[in-house]
């Protein structure tokens, strides 16, 4: 199968008048993520794509895991539940 990728121009006149919901949806994924902190070591994180789990049914942006800058924890953002050990 073949794609051709759209003229720039064309993209623009298809989307005009439509909502950007991911923009929205990514700006307040951005908010709860710099609230987060590591439950290890306090640490400030970073959202990782959750390799395993990519997507999540019903959501428009991708599955993400929480990862501290600091000591490397990896945990569930939602549930603070870690996924690794610190380094």
């Amino acid at each position: 199968m073949i794609f051709k990728t759209m003229k720039p121009e064309d993209v623009r006149k298809a989307l005009e008048g439509h909502e950007n919901i991911l923009k929205s949806a990514a700006e307040d994924l951005d908010r709860f993520f710099r609230r987060l902190s590591c439950p290890e070591c306090r640490g400030d994180v970073m959202k990782i794509v959750n390799a395993r789990a990519p997507f999540k049914e019903g959501d428009i942006l991708p599955n993400y895991l929480a990862k501290c800058k600091v000591c490397g924890v990896e945990f569930d953002p939602y549930t603070g539940i870690q996924l690794t050990l610190p380094r």
